[in-house]
């Protein structure tokens, strides 16, 4: 499978939804992380869990699933280009696989 992809304009906010799944038969404590390219922001935190960026905890009870909202500012850009956005996580101190986004952000 490919990475997903987004257009976005130049400074312009955009949410992303991320899923944390707990596949264990007991409650896990994911560590999320936003890996971002020079010039982007986090403008917000998750609405449903108000924890502090770029690192958080989430808790997810077991064999559940905990949605996570992130608002995100593109960097303002002369000239259109892709560049990539990356999610990592450890549950319970064991990393989990990195989730990227592709986003081509639009010039000025």
């Amino acid at each position: 499978l490919l990475a997903p992809e987004i257009g976005v304009g130049s400074g312009q906010h955009f949410s992303v939804f991320l899923v944390l799944h707990n596949t264990t038969d007991k409650p896990v404590t994911f560590q999320l992380g936003t890996n971002l390219p020079a010039g982007w922001s986090v403008d917000s935190t998750s609405e449903q869990h108000s924890h502090p960026w770029p690192t958080s905890a989430f808790t997810v009870a077991a064999r559940d699933d905990v949605p996570v909202r992130l608002r995100l500012v593109a960097p303002n850009l002369a000239k259109a280009e892709w560049q990539t956005v990356s999610w990592s996580a450890t549950a319970d101190g064991r990393d989990t696989a990195p989730v990227t986004l592709r986003v081509h952000v639009g010039g000025r």
